[in-house]
């Protein structure tokens, strides 16, 4: 009937609007941690001159102690991000059985005629 497909059509588009929705977020958390690895590597090359400075004498080895702070509160943000990224994708694989993971890396979500991409390089376009 009119009304069972009005629904179906209903539960399909709140679907694709959850799952992009997760995948936005996603996103943004990818995005999120790799600004925390090039900080990561920015406070790695900082503490390695402290150190270096302490070393020759030209530095104090409380500029070496924060240094070294600022760079394992940045690793720690990093795994704090990671952590996040990977749940969504747990949470796309739980709610989404569409979602799969292929040989190339990438983990896409199929549904219907739609794909949208997760993680990796773009999905293949369907034939």
């Amino acid at each position: 009937s009119q009304g069972e497909a009005a629904r179906f059509e209903h539960v399909l588009l709140q679907a694709m609007e959850e799952v992009e929705g997760a995948v936005t977020q996603l996103a943004q958390h990818q995005r999120h941690l790799l600004l925390m690895v090039q900080a990561a590597r920015h406070g790695e090359a900082a503490f390695d001159i402290a150190q270096q400075r302490y070393g020759a004498g030209a530095g104090s080895y409380l500029a070496v102690l924060e240094s070294q702070r600022d760079l394992l509160r940045t690793r720690q943000a990093i795994a704090l991000a990671q952590t996040a990224s990977y749940r969504t994708v747990v949470d796309l694989y739980k709610r989404w059985p569409g979602v799969r993971r292929r040989a190339s890396g990438c983990s896409v979500l199929a549904l219907g005629q739609h794909t949208w991409q997760v993680a990796g390089v773009p999905p293949e376009r369907p034939a």
